[in-house]
């Protein structure tokens, strides 16, 4: 959490943040498409999670106490209200895993977004040194090359947070398959 804390600060900073209203322009399509994103994967996701949640009931299997997912738990989920609680949790359990990884999904596109803006935002500084001061254009040239190492730096503190969200997620996803293909193993031999 520490790492996401000090990536917030380095946006809030001065020199993350455009300079003129062309620069705030150039940014909005970018904060537009990263807030459509996620608009659409939570749609997707509760989508998904819905529908996966009412299928027991849409097949009619819930007749015979069938969970969502199938599963061992250490009392008998075929009595009510053991079922339903079950059941409940099981939905829940899916919704916040749904939205976590929307969450996650989105926060990560949205650092890789802000690395391109930044440079986007670097360009127009770039293309703006005119100065009839030699000393005014050192200056903005110092700030520039200030702003892409703070990029650099940036863009290498995102990475360095993602490749643990990426591993995590490839660890888990591996566990679950590995789970559901040993649970349809013992379940196709009965």
């Amino acid at each position: 959490m520490g790492m996401v804390k000090q990536l917030m600060k380095t946006l809030n900073s001065d020199l993350f943040q455009p300079k003129t209203a062309k620069q705030i322009i150039l940014v909005k399509p970018s904060l537009e498409f990263c807030n459509i994103t996620y608009k659409i994967l939570t749609f997707m996701a509760v989508g998904t999670a819905f529908f996966w949640s009412i299928f027991p009931i849409l097949d009619d299997s819930y007749k015979d106490y069938r969970l969502p997912i199938p599963a061992w738990y250490p009392y008998n989920t075929k009595t009510p209200p053991f079922y339903e609680i079950t059941y409940v949790y099981q939905v829940l359990g899916t919704y916040f895993m749904a939205l976590t990884n929307v969450c996650i999904d989105t926060l990560i596109a949205s650092l890789n977004m802000y690395v391109g803006t930044q440079i986007d935002i670097l360009c127009d500084d770039l293309r703006n040194l005119d100065d009839p001061d030699e000393e005014g254009i050192s200056k903005k040239l110092t700030a520039c090359i200030k702003h892409h190492k703070g990029i650099l730096s940036f863009a290498g503190n995102s990475n360095e947070f993602v490749k643990w969200i990426f591993f995590l997620q490839f660890f888990i996803l591996k566990t679950a398959w590995s789970y559901f293909a040993l649970l349809h193993h013992i379940t196709s031999r009965n």
